[in-house]
């Protein structure tokens, strides 16, 4: 099941009133836009769904393993409508949620309305207590999906679980993984070190990582995984693990804390998205920043390898940028182009702007400058 369309607002008839419009999404998507446009609001009003769907789910950072707030904590004045896809049952699903500030607590919602829709059909209908359930009205408190025992309820639960966040960023880079002595994890270290022990066990897909890194422009003969014969970290002992990568033309390997943030970033999706692939995960991902910190032709070859690595798996991919130019590493059926005018963002795509789209494909030219000469939308 993936995310078709979303449409968002937050703190209406307030000074800070922020509205998303007309996003409407497929299996690999790019978000562009100008700073400051709403691409990081929209990847964080899908995060925020998420994470009221579902507290306790996967919607935290692959690099930062973090406990998540309160699903209710952090939704503010907020209102969601969004459609999900079911392809293997032809489902259409809408999902309907806003919520609003309680009076007589800071920084705490409440739901106001919540509405399942099913091809048409009424799962769950409620404001504040009152409850419809398949169109009877049950008198019981309701706080969770959960409660419905329902399979749509159920289909929006398990996306909300399985749904990925990645930080495109160096955090975490200069932790060390470790075990104590209950051989409790260091939950601080960089996820791709677990992912790595285990990708490393199979000699085929180490030679598909080596591949893979080679591609987008660091060339490199080996992948390892150690553990530390000299300690970098004061105090440390020998159940410290770490991951290097042997550079071409280097004596010796680069260990992930002495890679530049840029490389480290780019070796860490590439992990991430193999252990994704061979689990055959069904999931949405979402990544913000893509490319930063990378060189023009290293990012547009890191998005190149991703859409075509993730083409016919059952992973959604939703990732956002500033760089304009990386929107020539894609086609232009997996753009949304973003503007905003004052508090509105309105969002171009294949979609909505099919015969715009289709317009400049016939033009035959580069993907960019439908961005640069703004024919993604009808010209005033």
């Amino acid at each position: 099941m993936i995310l078709k369309k979303l449409q968002y607002h937050e703190h209406k008839d307030a000074p800070h009133y922020w509205e998303i419009q007309d996003v409407e999404l497929g299996q690999r998507n790019l978000i562009v836009g100008l700073n400051a446009t709403g691409k990081t609001r929209l990847l964080q009003a899908i995060s925020k769904l998420a994470g009221f769907i579902s507290p306790v789910n996967k919607f935290i950072s692959y690099s930062d393993l973090s406990k998540r707030p309160p699903n209710l904590h952090f939704l503010e004045n907020g209102y969601w409508k969004v459609q999900f896809y079911d392809a293997t049952e032809h489902v259409i699903i809408v999902y309907e949620l806003e919520t609003v500030n309680l009076v007589d607590a800071v920084d705490h919602s409440t739901v106001k309305t919540e509405k399942i829709t099913a091809n048409g059909k009424i799962i769950l209908n409620r404001s504040y207590n009152k409850v419809e359930i398949d169109g009877m009205l049950q008198n019981i408190p309701f706080d969770s999906l959960s409660q419905l025992h329902d399979p749509i309820a159920e289909k929006l639960i398990y996306w909300a679980k399985e749904s990925l966040l990645f930080h495109f960023d160096h955090r975490n880079q200069f932790e060390k993984y470790y075990q104590d002595e209950q051989k409790k994890e260091n939950e601080k270290a960089p996820k791709m070190i677990i992912i790595f022990m285990e990708l490393l066990e199979n000699n085929v897909t180490k030679e598909k990582l080596i591949e893979d890194f080679n591609y987008i422009g660091y060339p490199i003969d080996d992948i390892s995984i150690e553990q530390l014969k000299h300690q970098p970290f004061f105090g440390d002992t020998d159940d410290i693990i770490v991951v290097s990568v042997k550079e071409k033309g280097l004596l010796g390997p680069t260990a992930y804390y002495r890679m530049s943030q840029g490389m480290f970033r780019a070796f860490t999706l590439i992990a991430v998205i193999e252990d994704l692939l061979l689990r055959n995960s069904e999931c949405t991902v979402v990544i913000d920043d893509i490319g930063e910190g990378l060189d023009f032709e290293r990012s547009s070859k890191l998005i190149k390898l991703i859409f075509n690595k993730l083409k016919d798996s059952n992973i959604q991919f939703i990732a956002a940028t500033n760089n304009r130019f990386l929107i020539n590493a894609v086609d232009i059926s997996e753009l949304n182009v973003l503007e905003r005018e004052g508090h509105v963002v309105k969002s171009y795509n294949y979609s909505n702007s099919k015969e715009r789209f289709d317009h400049f494909d016939f033009m035959g030219l580069g993907t960019f400058d439908l961005f640069r000469l703004q024919m993604y939308k009808a010209q005033e």
